[in-house]
């Protein structure tokens, strides 16, 4: 949770320890409103739980999208996925580069 309130903002613990409370509340309340919490309504939130599954996944897809022999069964299956998804032969390891250099930063 600190990771995610990192990213939402809250960079003291006194602001995080109050705002998680508020959080937990208004969250609570909406599940019992909806019946499940759709990340889509709250914006900040899912941007912010987006960032805290990027960065802790980065190293794994680096390593995964950089071709050496432990990863290469990985970086394959990408390939094919991305091939089957409409992208050309050429086209499917040049996403993988972008997608590298974009982890890497």
């Amino acid at each position: 949770m600190d990771k995610v309130e990192k990213y939402m903002g809250y960079t003291t613990i006194e602001a995080a320890n109050s705002v998680r409370g508020e959080n937990y509340q208004m969250y609570l309340e909406y599940i019992n409103e909806h019946g499940s919490l759709n990340l889509d309504d709250f914006p900040k939130l899912k941007e912010a739980i987006g960032k805290v599954l990027l960065d802790e996944m980065a190293t794994n897809m680096i390593d995964i999208l950089t071709i050496d022999d432990d990863a290469m069964k990985y970086h394959e299956n990408l390939v094919n996925g991305l091939k089957n998804s409409g992208y050309c032969e050429n086209c499917a390891p040049e996403a993988m580069d972008d997608a590298r250099k974009f982890l890497k930063r």
